[in-house]
């Protein structure tokens, strides 16, 4: 008798899993996907534009501190040779 009741409780428990597995199925099937927010042709030009120009402020900042680094290496070496 024990086990027909062990056997029974298994078989419930898998049945619970398996219920279980199906509703996150069915959840995740009609789950409403959010979109991203639409945007005009203008502002998304307006935005391409405000990234190319951070890009290139970026670039610039960049080579004037390579430039102020050369400028000083410049600087050292000159002082060396004349110490």
């Amino acid at each position: 008798m024990p086990q027909k009741v062990e056997a029974g409780a298994a078989a419930a428990a898998a049945f619970l899993h398996e219920i279980h597995v199906l509703s996150l199925f069915f959840v995740s099937l009609f789950r409403k996907i959010k979109k991203g927010v639409h945007m005009k042709r203008s502002q998304n030009a307006r935005k391409m534009k405000a990234i190319a120009r951070a890009v290139s402020k970026n670039e610039k900042s960049e080579e004037k501190i390579q430039k102020a680094k050369s400028k000083k290496t410049r600087i050292q070496s000159a002082k060396s040779l004349y110490d």
